[in-house]
């Protein structure tokens, strides 16, 4: 059972722009539509222990967002390339790991967190492999 207002208390709503069912874009990225402008969303506090401040609940979505992009990499193409694939996600889940334990420790450094790995993630591409399925050039084949 999910609190009252679960998902509203922060600012966001998951949304579904251009009729997409699942919340997502076309290329799979998730959609978030921003209703904070419309709504006081922290007159929502009823003083519970489930509220989130909007700007918190934001920070933590951004947070969430830098795990996803550190974990969620693109199938190897081959056994070499899954040898390459599964160090990058090694380094990249560590400092998923280690960002998201101090977010949890220390909640109000969460921007400077979601930098911080965003800043690791980028030592670590995933550009080093070759993806399956292949993307070729436009009018390539």
């Amino acid at each position: 059972m999910t609190p009252a207002g679960a998902g509203q208390e922060d600012g966001y709503v998951l949304g579904y722009p251009d009729g997409c069912e699942h919340g997502f874009t076309v290329d799979g990225q998730p959609t978030f539509v921003d209703h904070s402008a419309e709504h006081d969303v922290d007159a929502h506090d009823d003083g519970g222990e489930n509220y989130v401040p909007s700007w918190r609940g934001r920070a933590y979505r951004e947070m969430l967002a830098a795990v996803l992009d550190a974990i969620d990499l693109p199938h190897p193409a081959t056994i070499g390339d899954g040898e390459i694939h599964d160090q990058v996600l090694k380094q990249r889940a560590m400092h998923a790991v280690i960002s998201a334990r101090t977010v949890l420790e220390r909640p109000d450094g969460t921007s400077w967190d979601v930098a911080y790995l965003r800043e690791r993630l980028a030592e670590h591409p995933t550009d080093s492999y070759a993806h399956w399925p292949p993307v070729y050039p436009t009018g390539a084949s």
